[in-house]
């Protein structure tokens, strides 16, 4: 995906920003020129009318110059910000559709790394490049004319200076840039680490290992420390290398400018303004390498972002899987051990059906109150009927003893029991009644007592109100009741029946169950 066509809703922005910011720096050049006059003819003639309308004049490039500043700054700012917001937006979007392998597979903490960090610094970047882009080089090769206007013997210095000052830059810059890209490599692996660590923090302190896990992010984060503490030693030889050079300038200027003012062929006022410009040239130089830097550490952050882009989304096209057809009214159970297909079958029937509830293995809630996370099902749901879902999930009496609907939820519902969070996966894809509902390996967290109360309250209300239901399960029990149960064993249908038809003809199916103590 090409990141620039975020930009192109914001063509004007980024038009305008760029050209106000020229005409800020022509302002600028003239500068040094009102000031010679100021001191050649003013002070040297000692008239003070003319010293005042100078300063008028320099006034009024100042003022000028400063509101032209601003609306360039604001354009760029505009521009900048509404191309990360869409930016990001688009990502966010992007996200939600894209395929749960892929997902998987790049890592959440990467993800997140490039939807902030990242974008924030393609964000800055293009903010810096609007505004300096055509300024800062506008400046450095104008001073250098305008010296040239002034005295040409002189005017060699800058010929001389500036190309130094560019090898300079270049030469830092060629170190830094590939230093960058190591840094933000080290940061994505520090932040997946922690990640890890703060995720499994249970299991670490369990077996012991809070040592180990602490060694290898002390190690992690030295490392990040010293390729940033080496970037930085770099790049801090930037200014006082540069500063050194424009001072050693600036010392020829004074030296070759005092001979030639005693020689009375340049005026005290010109010298001055060759020093300006020559300072002019310093400050816009490092401007420039600042913006390149900036640049180069967005293009490979934007390299970052377009990579999450390019991850594919989830597709509409259903894989050769056994999809069973469903009845309306009807209780479907599949039933295997890890990596049948049970899942997958589940997977492709989302895309299959319309008007689906579906309880995932993993229990998702988001920080909120109980009612937030109930109305996914339906955000129009009343009271009464959120109600009713936690009844059918047998989640109602906890939910009650935590304050009710507005009972709070923590982030991922830590404030809950994993039973209890699963029940409350189950309510809310009750809420919005659905046609059909896929439970995928739902009763896992719960007890045998807890999980054939909320099986039965499930079996009851499909009967009733003539919906379907599919539940996955490693169990017998929570599919004996089905009218339909499906065996899958290395991703194929070894067996197809009720309870009692598959005990005595499905050998695997026997097998769970004699495996589950007869449940």
């Amino acid at each position: 995906m090409k990141l620039r066509s975020f930009l192109r809703p914001y063509i004007k922005e980024s038009v305008l920003a760029p050209l106000l910011k020229l005409t800020e720096a022509t302002l600028e050049l003239f500068v040094p020129l009102v000031i010679t006059a100021i001191i050649d003819r003013g002070i040297g003639r000692g008239d003070d009318g003319f010293i005042l309308s100078m300063g008028g004049v320099l006034f009024l490039l100042a003022f000028v110059g400063m509101a032209v500043s601003i609306t360039a700054q604001y354009f760029a700012a505009r521009a900048a910000t509404c191309f990360s917001t869409d930016m990001r937006r688009s990502l966010m979007r992007h996200i939600l559709n894209m395929d749960v392998n892929a997902l998987n597979r790049v890592g959440s903490s990467t993800i997140m790394t490039r939807m902030t960090s990242d974008i924030n610094q393609v964000n800055t970047a293009l903010n810096l490049f609007l505004r300096l882009f055509l300024r800062s080089p506008f400046i450095v090769f104008g001073a250098m004319v305008m010296a040239f206007t002034i005295d040409i013997g002189s005017a060699l210095v800058f010929a001389v200076i500036i190309p130094l000052l560019g090898l300079t830059v270049f030469i830092l810059l060629k170190i830094t840039i590939p230093a960058y890209k190591n840094v933000q490599s080290r940061l994505d692996t520090l932040l997946g680490t922690t990640r890890a660590n703060l995720a499994g923090v249970r299991v670490i302190r369990g077996f012991g290992k809070q040592g180990y896990e602490k060694a290898s992010f002390d190690q992690k984060n030295e490392g990040l420390a010293g390729v940033q503490t080496g970037v930085g030693r770099v790049q801090s030889l930037l200014n006082p290398i540069t500063m050194l050079i424009v001072n050693v300038g600036i010392i020829i200027l004074i030296r070759i400018g005092g001979v030639k003012v005693e020689a009375g062929e340049l005026t005290q006022g010109q010298v001055v303004a060759l020093i300006n410009y020559m300072s002019q040239i310093l400050v816009e130089l490092i401007k420039l390498a600042n913006l390149i830097i900036n640049i180069n550490r967005a293009l490979a952050c934007a390299d970052r972002v377009r990579e999450v882009f390019d991850l594919p989304e989830t597709s509409d096209e259903r894989l050769d899987v056994y999809s069973p057809d469903i009845k309306p009214g009807e209780v479907i159970g599949i039933i295997g051990g890890t990596g049948s297909g049970k899942s997958t079958i589940l997977y492709e029937m989302l895309k299959k059906y319309d008007d689906v509830g579906y309880v995932p293995q993993k229990t998702i809630l988001h920080s909120g109150t109980v009612r937030d996370n109930l109305i996914w099902g339906d955000e129009d749901a009343s009271d009464d009927e959120l109600y009713d879902a936690l009844k059918s999930a047998c989640a109602y009496d906890f939910v009650m003893e935590k304050g009710g609907l507005d009972a709070r939820v923590e982030a991922k519902g830590r404030n809950f029991s994993g039973g209890q969070r699963q029940r409350l996966c189950i309510a809310r894809a009750l809420v919005g009644r659905p046609g059909l509902m896929l439970f995928d390996d739902s009763f896992s967290a719960l007890d045998n007592m807890t999980g054939k109360n909320v099986k039965n309250a499930l079996y009851d209300q499909v009967k009733k109100q003539g919906r379907s239901m599919v539940i996955v399960s490693q169990r017998t029990w929570p599919v004996a009741d089905a009218d339909r149960i499906i065996v899958l064993d290395d991703c194929k249908v070894v067996g197809e029946g009720t309870h009692d038809e598959l005990l005595t003809h499905c050998e695997v199916y026997a097998e769970v169950y004699r495996i589950g103590g007869g449940r």
